[in-house]
């Protein structure tokens, strides 16, 4: 039987590492079937993926559930409280998930977006919101090792902030009150100014506020009232 995957219900999935992928397949052709049937709806997966490929890919007969949703939004939703439902995810897997229901949910009313997604997935608002901040912020590395579940989204959030300051210069020109504010970004103990961090090519993980009048700073950089970022 050919099922069809559609990409926007596969991106919800969190995907496994090869080593357990590996022992899927090693489990579905111990056992010559696949114990648990794949659960589709009008010819769309919406779980089985991995069981699915590997049964294509050994020739093993597989068994179909169809699933009954009024709409693909529905099938969505659906797909993130199963995946939810799993116990084996990280913190960060469970805010990527909750995230993406949480759109869905707001396109038909407006809902509290963190205390939605905190809700969905088990954690505290204060951890959402740290989690967030590193999606904006942190590179690739550190943000696998988050949904991985090497390191912890409270570490990263810690070791986020020691290496990213925000400071407040007062231009004392002619009108002598002007707000600037300005990011620096701290490399092997020196901090560059954002300008000498683009020209040394330090740039990378340190965003640009685009206005930076000081009045407009907390919003812009997420600050806290003080000129500190996050």
């Amino acid at each position: 039987m050919k099922l069809k995957i559609d990409p926007d219900f596969k991106i919800i999935i969190p995907s496994l590492s090869a080593e357990e992928f590996e022992q899927l397949e090693q489990n579905i052709l111990s056992e010559k079937r696949c114990r648990d049937a794949i659960l589709i709806w009008k010819g769309f997966i919406v779980d089985g993926h991995n069981r699915y490929e590997i049964c294509q890919k050994h020739k093993i007969a597989f068994k179909v559930s169809k699933m009954n949703f009024a709409s693909k939004k529905e099938a969505l939703i659906w797909i993130a409280d199963n995946q939810l439902g799993r116990r084996n995810l990280s913190n960060a897997v469970r805010i990527d998930i909750a995230s993406r229901r949480a759109q869905l949910l707001f396109m038909d009313r407006p809902i509290n977006i963190r205390k939605t997604v905190a809700e969905a997935a088990g954690v505290g608002e204060r951890t959402v919101y740290k989690y967030m901040k590193l999606v904006g912020y942190a590179d690739a590395k550190t943000l696998e090792k988050l949904r991985r579940d090497e390191i912890k989204i409270g570490t990263a959030f810690r070791e986020m902030r020691a290496e990213t300051r925000v400071v407040r210069q007062i231009d004392v020109g002619s009108k002598g009150y002007l707000g600037v504010v300005d990011r620096v970004l701290k490399v092997g103990g020196v901090y560059f100014g954002v300008g000498e961090a683009e020209r040394s090519g330090r740039i990378e993980g340190v965003g640009k506020c685009l206005d930076r009048q000081l009045g407009l700073v907390d919003g812009c950089l997420g600050g806290n009232g003080d000129g500190a970022l996050i």
